[in-house]
């Protein structure tokens, strides 16, 4: 996205435009598609209560692969994996990791 995004976090700087994903947004995202796979379910929607899961497992397996610090069993801030922060392994929490 062209513009700054704002999760309260422990960065010493905000993430750069061109960088190639920020583990704050993509766990949003994630657990966006779960809260909705949920709520589809429950309006009785199956189809698309499936569509969304099927996103959540895509973006999932992703966000494990391009954050997780296996060594740490940590999720890095950004995919270098230098920077850790209680926002993004909070966020990881809550998404059901």
């Amino acid at each position: 996205m062209p513009y700054w995004n704002q999760v309260e976090t422990s960065r010493r700087a905000r993430p750069g435009v061109d960088e190639p994903g920020w583990a704050p947004i993509d766990l949003q995202l994630l657990m966006a598609y779960q809260w909705a796979a949920e709520m589809e379910g429950a309006l009785g929607l199956p189809g698309l209560a499936q569509d969304y899961r099927k996103s959540a497992e895509q973006l999932s397996g992703a966000i494990r692969a391009k954050y997780l610090d296996q060594s740490r069993q940590l999720f890095a801030e950004t995919p270098g994996g230098q920077l850790f922060s209680q926002a993004a392994n909070s966020l990881a929490i809550l998404a059901d990791w």
